[in-house]
């Protein structure tokens, strides 16, 4: 690749200057163009990652959110993905879409320590 940055970066980087429909054009592109090649990591992690990394502020919560719901189009069954909803959700300070988040993550890996243990420190029930 011209640009050996990891492909969150890239994501995060165009989704914190514009949007997430930015960021998302660019993975598509680099998807399109790199997928299979072992050129960029495209699991499901790559766009949790971008989009924890885009919420840097209340203005950026909704892209993060949107980089989310594509990744859950690609991964539906991720438990991973809802762990960073919820913790981008808690940086809103929603606590109920966040523990609501926290608990379809255990629904669908009740192995999901990370999902449990923020819904026990929120008071929540898993």
């Amino acid at each position: 690749v011209s640009r050996p940055v990891p492909l969150f970066q890239i994501v995060a980087d165009a989704a914190i200057a514009v949007n997430a429909d930015s960021g998302l054009r660019a993975y598509r592109e680099l998807r399109q163009r790199y997928f299979g090649k072992d050129a960029f990591d495209f699991t499901e992690s790559a766009l949790n990652i971008a989009a924890f990394r885009t919420a840097t502020g209340p203005a950026k919560v909704a892209d993060a959110l949107a980089i989310l719901a594509f990744n859950e189009t690609m991964f539906p069954n991720s438990s991973g993905m809802y762990v960073f909803r919820g913790n981008i959700l808690l940086r809103k300070l929603d606590t109920a879409a966040a523990t609501a988040a926290f608990r379809r993550a255990v629904q669908l890996d009740s192995t999901n320590a990370e999902a449990r243990g923020r819904l026990q420190s929120m008071g929540a029930r898993s």
